[in-house]
């Protein structure tokens, strides 16, 4: 698991409480092989310029560390898959920001898990890239 970034956890959220640190989860009678068997990841995607731009409930709350990656919003995000190939997982899943399907698509297909698959959040906005080995 990825060190999260200084800030990002433990700081209250708009209800009040205070967010645990993520954790390893393991299904019962499913050990995974070598490592993980799925890598799930909300890394930062937005954009260094979106900054001003997103809603106060959302810049007066989250931790700017916790969001924003870099100039294209991709640098957290192409760290993980390098970070993977040593990781026996079969399949991977990362949130995405609007415009970065293909390119996230693409880090994930170079890593060896084959042509990622985007899938749309409900307001029809592509949102995650899962790839499978």
């Amino acid at each position: 698991m990825l060190p999260p970034a200084p800030g990002a956890l433990g700081r209250p959220p708009a209800t009040g409480a205070v967010s645990p640190p993520a954790t390893e989860k393991r299904v019962e009678g499913h050990p995974p092989v070598a490592g993980f068997e799925l890598v799930v990841a909300n890394l930062p995607y937005v954009r260094d310029d979106e900054w001003g731009g997103l809603a106060p409930e959302i810049r007066n709350y989250e931790p700017c560390e916790a969001l924003l990656g870099g100039p294209d919003g991709l640098v957290p995000i192409r760290s993980l898959p390098k970070a993977v190939p040593g990781v026996a997982a079969s399949a991977i899943a990362l949130e995405i920001g609007a415009g970065q399907a293909d390119d996230v698509a693409k880090l994930v297909e170079a890593v060896g898990f084959g042509r990622g698959e985007v899938r749309n959040d409900l307001a029809g906005i592509e949102r995650v890239v899962v790839g499978r080995r």
